[in-house]
């Protein structure tokens, strides 16, 4: 059996609770999403005709919303009633690799970025330029 991080705590160290921000806490936050299989991104049967994770207004802004797991995932679905007509949360899956070269193709779109496990206790974000160079970032670190 696989053993996965604890995304919840890693991201409540990495943005504690005063305001200020882990950057060594952040590093294996981001190094964890990245050693991930795959990235679910939130579909609407909308985007699910269109082949294209579902872009979600939130604060003003244009964002693809990103979870660790399918059952974050479906927490948020069923919270925000963003379910199908089966009750099913659905959802599109990429490598890592792949959300990067995403996001490389998100650049010059009206998206501002990609939040991780909205609607949890420790949720969040990215702008979707970080995401295309956190790999290279993290592999100088030695992290992936």
């Amino acid at each position: 059996m696989e053993n996965k991080p604890d995304f919840v705590a890693l991201a409540r160290d990495t943005y504690p609770s005063d305001g200020s921000f882990n950057q060594e806490k952040g590093d294996l936050l981001w190094a964890a999403m990245f050693h991930l299989k795959e990235w679910l991104f939130l579909m609407t049967p909308k985007s699910m005709e269109q082949g294209q994770p579902s872009l979600q207004q939130i604060d003003g802004n244009a964002w693809y919303l990103v979870f660790t797991d399918s059952d974050k995932l479906r927490f948020y679905a069923e919270q925000n009633h963003n379910l199908d007509a089966s009750g099913n949360a659905l959802f599109m899956t990429m490598t890592p690799d792949k959300a990067v070269e995403f996001a490389q193709n998100c650049l010059n779109l009206e998206v501002f970025g990609i939040r991780f496990n909205e609607g949890q206790e420790y949720g969040w974000f990215s702008p979707m330029r970080n995401i295309t160079l956190f790999p290279d970032y993290l592999k100088d670190k030695n992290l992936i």
